[in-house]
């Protein structure tokens, strides 16, 4: 008996208030005198709505990978529980299948809506999980959304080797570390050739660059490359090698990371034309070991349609030593998606990258998103989608009409126009 919400009345009756699903099961009520013994039972089942456990969520997928959209849902009795497409009236229930789109349960109770090999044609699509049973309905929404590796930028070196003059017989360590998506390989070239890993040669997981017992023949310029399916990235840093006893060379290493500036903060697009872009950042707190230089403006360009890098091999230095946390990138083509990136610099070197601007096209009526909607179809989307997410359908009834139908009436809680 539930404790504290239980109580007999007057007339002997069991009232039970504000009850939960524990509460469901079998009551029985006993009576007895001189003579015998009677009961009754009856049989109390609790109606609880349906309810969003496992809610799906947006997806970005590569091109030709599955797209998965994951629902799970409780309440009671168990819900019926079926997707759909934005648009399309078209149900699929578990072991459904509908084209690409299918339709399956797991045994922990949960629905997939798996949608196989992903075109661009299907980034947009909404997917909609949708539950009811006599208590009530619930409903919720995932976008989906398909990239390739030409819409990722090239990798980013976020830390590369730098000059060095060092003396034989010593230790270089040249760093190099790179992000992008995907994770970028990172190899070594020396004046070109390969650096293969050997017995006093050893390249880190990360991309360092490890030269023990250093000989004169080991001086030359080393590129650290950092490439993936996106693209690639260079870097590189001259090695000088000289004796130690020699009076008039003065020997010096890499500076340590902590002495460079701290990363300034995400570009903001403050301005646009049509064929220039004007960005701005703040400047991180941390100013290193020597005062700060300036920043350095870097930017990326592919068009959209083609994939084609209009920037060149990936990304491309705009400015050097950029004096105020302003700068003003010209002579634009349109058509093309542009990303920028500032770096800050001092003295000892550059910082790590600034998080990466939002990607930019130029048209002739002014700046665009890539796909296609402008600042304010996004806001538009973004409410729209917020809205849908919550409990848009209330079922009023619920009446079995055959063995295989059921005659269901609900009420639209929200006006979309």
């Amino acid at each position: 008996m539930p404790l504290g919400r239980v109580h007999i009345l007057e007339d002997r009756s069991l009232r039970v208030e504000s009850v939960i699903l524990e509460d469901e099961g079998e009551y029985s009520c006993e009576a007895d005198n001189a003579v015998g013994t009677v009961s009754a039972s009856a049989t109390l089942t609790v109606h609880s709505s349906p309810s969003m456990k496992t809610r799906p969520s947006d997806q970005t997928i590569e091109l030709h990978r599955d797209a998965v959209f994951e629902c799970g849902v409780v309440g009671n009795p168990r819900p019926s529980v079926f997707w759909s497409l934005e648009g399309n009236r078209s149900l699929l229930f578990p072991g459904a299948r509908n084209g690409r789109f299918i339709a399956s349960g797991t045994p922990e109770g949960r629905t997939i809506l798996t949608l196989q090999s992903v075109t661009r044609n299907d980034s947009g699509t909404v997917a909609v999980c949708s539950a009811v049973n006599p208590a009530g309905s619930v409903i919720w929404r995932a976008r989906l959304t398909v990239t390739s590796p030409e819409d990722h930028p090239p990798p980013i070196i976020t830390l590369g080797p730098t000059n060095q003059t060092l003396p034989v017989k010593s230790m270089a360590v040249l760093p190099c570390s790179a992000i992008g998506s995907p994770a970028p390989v990172i190899t070594w070239y020396r004046d070109g050739a390969p650096v293969l890993a050997g017995s006093r040669i050893n390249i880190s997981d990360s991309g360092t660059l490890q030269i023990n017992d250093l000989e004169k023949r080991d001086g030359g310029l080393y590129t650290c490359v950092a490439s993936s399916r996106s693209g690639k990235a260079t870097w590189s840093g001259a090695l000088r090698l000289e004796l130690p006893t020699n009076p008039n060379i003065h020997f010096f290493r890499s500076p340590e990371p902590s002495t460079f500036p701290g990363p300034p903060s995400r570009p903001h697009t403050v301005n646009k034309t049509d064929s220039s872009v004007t960005i701005s950042w703040t400047r991180n707190n941390k100013i290193g070991s020597s005062s700060l230089l300036g920043y350095q403006v870097e930017l990326f360009g592919r068009e959209p349609e083609t994939g084609h890098v209009s920037s060149g091999s990936g990304w491309v230095v705009a400015a050097r030593r950029v004096q105020g946390p302003t700068y003003t990138q010209h002579h634009l083509a349109p058509g093309v998606s542009y990303t920028f990136l500032v770096r800050a610099e001092n003295s000892h070197g550059l910082s790590p990258p600034s998080p990466l601007s939002e990607p930019v096209v130029m048209t002739a009526s002014g700046l665009t998103w890539p796909n296609g909607d402008s600042e304010e179809e996004m806001q538009l989307n973004e409410a729209r989608a917020s809205l849908l997410a919550g409990h848009v359908v209330e079922l009023i009834d619920a009446q079995p009409l055959t063995s295989t139908s059921v005659k269901l009436v609900w009420e639209v809680r929200v006006q979309f126009w």
